[in-house]
């Protein structure tokens, strides 16, 4: 039953005895003309001149039992225009509206166009209410919104009004017959709830050539869901010609807001839609979950070889959460170039972007950057670019900005994974961790951080420290040589890390990682042990060729990622380094030389340890001094890392001292017992804790200190072999211990 309203009922009920009801009624426009059915109720679309108008068709549909079928067959050559004087009638369910049955039809030239030009402001073209309808092989123009309204009302071409399994193919919204010259409604398609009825498993488009629709030259969206899941977005030109070959921008192309499941495109060139052209952007989602978006062409023609920009790829707006921007395949990535800004801005979490050719042609190595960011996310987290297969992995190459851009404040985008993607040629840097956004829009590359405790600072990914690494290739034997350390204290980063080491392109200014060579793991017992040295026999697809500068990033248990690495960053001894040991302290001095040097971090290590960061400055002077106060017992050797105003690092020469008096803190093991030595200046209690790497206290215990020198011991049966940390309250510094 198709009854709007009681009225319609008792009318049905007078009528009864006198009229039979047909189901599965077809009625054939053969007027242009916006004249009302003469009779309603007796199944027959007559107007009072004895021809059958679109208008009359679908009041005698809407109040008909069963599927109803409307096609067309209005004398003459096309295209006929209908241009109705007020709202037509709803579709109320199981109404198909076949526009391809007009004689003459072509799905690339609609004969039938509704014009909506004569009808009051905020009238939809056509508005479904009922189930299982389909609208096909129409051109639908010229509905304006009603502006006086908050908000903003009607003016769709095909508006969807809660209603289920409805189908929409073969249209020119936007656009007339000739499917290039735009005649605008406000919205293409809208696409609402009503009460606690959404639009749900609606299908616009479709994967054969002739399911397309063009939806083109609209004021507003194109396409605009809200509060509308499950619906299918397949096979469309949405901001272009009919060909996809130019712009016939909307203000954005697709919009979907408060919204789940939805699906645009697909894993096959049949299912892609061209999202191209608009003055705005591609697509443009706020508040939406668990959405599909595969195998669509954003920002250049049909081919994927020549950009017809958007303002912006695609933006992920607010608060969006488990969305899919591509696929585990090839075949499910999407091709996101050519556009004016960014490829993909993204605000939320636990997103992934897999498998995406962003900034190149469809052959996936031609250049077509985005005019920003490939990536930018200035507010997120748990989100994923790549992932942890390389089948995962995007291209993202050509940008006139950063490849990648993470760049909002503490604790607001952290745990965003960026792995085995090709990265490359970007004019920004290739992956860019940052602070405010709006307050340094360029920051560029971040050192790590030079602090006694590496890894302490906060930000994008909470500043995850790169590999410290060189490189050595012999292309003879096809063997990459690389030995790193990761400057990241297991009490900052999630350990175990994930190190990825890839070659960059040669022509890249500022290196980044093109072709991924290796992965390694790096333990808290690789962080005790010092640098580390691994082999990789590179292997096809992999192809290099000497030139290649080597670059790495870092990835902790959290999914924190780093920035690509400097390089080069261990070679060279660019000044000389003093060492001195005096009465209570080790005095380190050198002379500042090098005018694009701007800051000093001083490392120390013990024999057979890893290097530690205990000294930072960029006050600068000729004559540089540091006065360690607190050295290790026995052999202490120390190096100078210089910071390079273009980002660049590397090491002075090595210097060893041994300190064997006076000192203020020391611990050694003998099998179970720990030994504890300290110099105090005055008798005092004192608090002990050990601690493993981990951070995990052990065990706490006071101690009464006499002054001067102090000597005394603990046992521990049951630890483990390994590396811990000994602190007291007078030396929170503490001291690393191995048993």
């Amino acid at each position: 039953m198709k009854f709007t309203n009681i009225s319609q009922l008792v009318l049905l009920i007078l009528l009864c005895s006198s009229t039979s009801f047909v189901h599965a009624l077809t009625f054939t426009v053969t007027s242009t003309d916006d004249n009302g059915d003469a009779m309603l109720f007796n199944g027959s679309c007559e107007d009072v001149n004895g021809n059958c108008t679109l208008r009359a068709a679908l009041q005698e549909a809407q109040l008909s039992f069963g599927a109803d079928t409307i096609l067309f067959n209005i004398p003459g050559a096309g295209p006929h225009r209908i241009q109705p004087a007020s709202p037509l009638s709803q579709l109320t369910g199981d109404i198909f509206l076949d526009g391809s049955s007009q004689p003459g039809y072509s799905f690339s030239n609609p004969h039938v166009v509704l014009d909506g030009s004569l009808t009051p402001a905020g009238t939809n073209g056509l508005h479904l209410t009922g189930d299982n309808c389909a609208i096909s092989g129409l051109a639908i123009v010229g509905f304006q919104e009603d502006a006086s309204t908050t908000p903003i009302s009607g003016g769709a071409a095909v508006f969807f009004d809660g209603v289920q399994n409805c189908r929409l193919t073969a249209c020119f919204l936007g656009l007339e017959a000739d499917g290039s010259t735009p005649n605008p409604n406000y919205k293409g398609v809208q696409m609402t709830t009503i009460g606690a009825f959404s639009s749900r498993n609606n299908l616009i488009g479709g994967t054969g050539a002739a399911d397309r629709n063009v939806i083109s030259g609209n004021e507003d969206a194109g396409l605009y869901l809200e509060d509308s899941d499950l619906n299918q977005i397949l096979g469309n030109y949405i901001g272009t010609d009919k060909n996809g070959t130019f712009a016939v921008p909307n203000l954005c192309g697709i919009a979907i807001s408060s919204s789940t499941a939805n699906i645009v495109g697909g894993n096959t060139a049949a299912a892609r839609n061209l999202i191209s052209g608009n003055t705005q952007g591609g697509m443009d989602l706020t508040l939406c979950s668990s959405t599909i978006i595969q195998g669509n062409y954003i920002g250049t023609n049909a081919a994927g070889t020549q950009a017809i920009p958007n303002t912006y790829g695609i933006n992920l707006r607010l608060f969006n959460n488990d969305n899919q921007i591509g696929g585990n395949f090839s075949t499910e990535g999407n091709l996101i170039s050519g556009n004016d800004s960014m490829g993909i801005k993204l605000v939320g979490v636990f997103n992934r972007i897999q498998g995406n050719r962003i900034g190149v042609q469809a052959d996936g190595i031609s250049p077509l950057g985005n005019g920003e960011a490939g990536i930018s996310i200035p507010e997120g987290n748990g989100n994923e670019i790549g992932g942890p297969n390389s089948t995962q992995g995007n291209i993202i190459a050509f940008h006139g900005g950063d490849g990648i851009r993470i760049h909002a404040a503490t604790g607001s985008t952290e745990s965003n994974l960026i792995s085995h993607n090709a990265i490359f040629r970007n004019m920004g840097i290739g992956i860019d961790l940052g602070f405010s956004f709006a307050s340094n829009p360029n920051k560029g590359k971040t050192p790590n951080d030079a602090t006694a405790s590496p890894d302490a600072d906060t930000g994008a990914n909470r500043l995850q420290n790169f590999a410290m690494m060189t490189a050595t290739y012999d292309a003879g034997s096809n063997t990459l040589t690389i030995t790193y350390e990761v400057p990241s204290d297991p009490l900052n980063s999630a350990y175990p890390l994930t190190v990825e080491f890839y070659a960059g392109d040669p022509a890249d200014a500022n290196p980044q990682g093109q072709q991924l060579v290796g992965t390694d793991t790096y333990t808290a017992l690789d962080y005790a042990a010092g640098p580390k040295t691994i082999t990789f026999n590179p292997a096809f697809p992999v192809v290099l060729t000497g030139a290649e500068p080597f670059v790495n990033t870092v990835t902790d248990d959290n999914n924190n990622t780093s920035e690509f690495s400097f390089t080069p960053v261990l070679d060279g001894h660019p000044l000389s380094l003093q060492a001195a040991a005096k009465a209570r302290h080790i005095e380190l001095s050198w002379q500042h030389q090098q005018s694009d040097v701007v800051g000093y971090e001083l490392e120390r290590a013990a024999v057979g340890g890893r290097f530690e960061a205990i000294f930072y400055t960029s006050h600068l002077q000729p004559d540089m001094r540091f006065e360690d106060q607190h050295p290790l017992p026995g052999t202490n050797r120390y190096r100078l890392r210089l910071l390079k105003a273009d980002g660049a690092q590397s090491h002075s020469n090595l210097v060893e001292v041994q300190w064997e008096v006076e000192r203020r803190l020391w611990a050694r093991f003998e099998g179970p017992t720990l030994h504890i030595g300290l110099l105090a200046g005055a008798p005092l209690p004192t608090h002990f804790e050990l601690f493993s790497l981990n951070g995990q206290r052990l065990a706490a215990w006071e101690e009464q200190l006499q002054k001067g020198e102090n000597a005394f011991s603990k046992t521990f049966v049951h630890l483990p072999h390994g590396i811990y940390v000994l602190r007291s309250r007078r030396f929170p510094q503490g001291v690393k211990v191995r048993k």
